[in-house]
């Protein structure tokens, strides 16, 4: 993206307060958009939303360490399994070298959690081999999750998926959100309309 009106072409409104971009860093084949590239539309991005999530699960090296480097809050997802542990503990350690040995505002979320109950590692293992306290448990619902997807039902809409989100999800959302600005805080009860705002409009298409 080159200017403002280059990266609006790529964005998709989803409601009045969620925009959504398609940046062509996710393709499979073809060549991703350079380091200098993805620094500028980041830059972009943060001067024009107040707010702006990065979903780095799939994304280049380049783009990973740009954000990695400069966000506010840093959420890691990993399965109780060993691998994705100790990945999980080796891309902290980098995170930390990147951000200059500053390990703060990260937040580690545990998912499918209960898939096999037997072999899980212990919160408390975790927490220590880690360093990093847990923040959430994501359970392994693959009626819930997987039933609403296949149905292209809002997770929102089904009462055990508002609730899995209100109790896992909407914590950590709400951090983020407020990120030290004067947002009000959201309770419990009203955490469905306002994961719907977030989420609801992706949901549904």
């Amino acid at each position: 993206a080159h200017d403002e009106d280059s990266l609006n072409r790529m964005i998709f409104k989803a409601s009045d307060k969620l925009s959504v971009l398609a940046s062509g860093g996710d393709v499979m084949l073809d060549n991703s958009l350079n380091a200098d590239q993805l620094e500028n539309m980041i830059d972009l991005l943060m001067a024009k939303y107040p707010v702006v999530f990065a979903d780095l699960s799939q994304a280049p090296q380049a783009l990973q360490k740009v954000v990695l480097a400069r966000a506010h809050q840093i959420n890691i997802v990993s399965s109780h399994g060993l691998v994705s542990l100790r990945q999980g503990r080796s891309l902290i350690q980098e995170i930390n070298d990147i951000r200059g040995g500053d390990g703060t505002n990260i937040e580690l979320l545990i998912n499918m959690h209960g898939l096999a109950a037997a072999q899980e590692v212990p919160k408390k293992d975790i927490e220590t081999a880690m360093d990093l306290k847990v923040s959430a448990f994501v359970p392994f619902e693959p009626k819930v999750f997987q039933g609403n997807e296949s149905e292209s039902r809002k997770i929102t809409d089904d009462k055990d998926g508002a609730n899995i989100l209100k109790q896992t999800i909407l914590p950590i959302v709400q951090k983020v959100i407020k990120g030290g600005s004067d947002v009000p805080e959201v309770s419990p009860q009203q955490g469905k309309g306002f994961l719907d705002g977030l989420i609801g409009k992706l949901s549904s298409k």
